[in-house]
């Protein structure tokens, strides 16, 4: 929803912003015009915990291409830091997950490769790793 932006960029800051900042910096105004870009085409859900806003997931359905296998991409998955280490990104993995099973896809994402908490709850969720680069681990989780 519209309406659901400005939360959305702000958990997005207070989430992520330290792992930016490991790289080319966090810039707001780039980070602005990103989340934007973003937000006009993938579908973001906000996660709520005992009716309060706690974060976001953003993903997209991408059909089969000739490298490329039809996925269910998780691109985002944030918590506010309050809320982060409680399960809730464990919870909302195996909703994803349910949702992938029913349209017979798997999930794909990229992780920081800076962002060890985030590849540990991947891994330990059970996705595979799929590929690396100097920046990204990709990661798998198959139906």
């Amino acid at each position: 929803m519209p309406d659901d932006s400005g939360f959305v960029f702000d958990v997005r800051r207070r989430a992520f912003r330290e792992y930016i900042e490991l790289g080319e910096g966090w810039d707001d105004g780039r980070e602005l015009e990103r989340h934007i870009e973003r937000f006009g085409r993938q579908r973001f859900r906000v996660v709520v915990v005992d009716a309060a806003d706690v974060g976001y997931i953003a993903t997209a359905v991408y059909p089969a291409t000739i490298n490329f296998s039809a996925s269910l991409y998780l691109h985002q998955l944030m918590l506010l830091p309050s809320f982060q280490s409680k399960e809730i990104g464990s919870v909302c993995l195996r909703l994803l997950e349910d949702e992938a099973r029913a349209l017979g896809m798997p999930i794909q994402l990229r992780v920081l490769r800076v962002n060890l908490r985030a590849l540990a709850l991947y891994v330990a969720s059970g996705y595979e790793i799929a590929g690396e680069s100097d920046a990204h681990i990709t990661l798998v989780r198959r139906p």
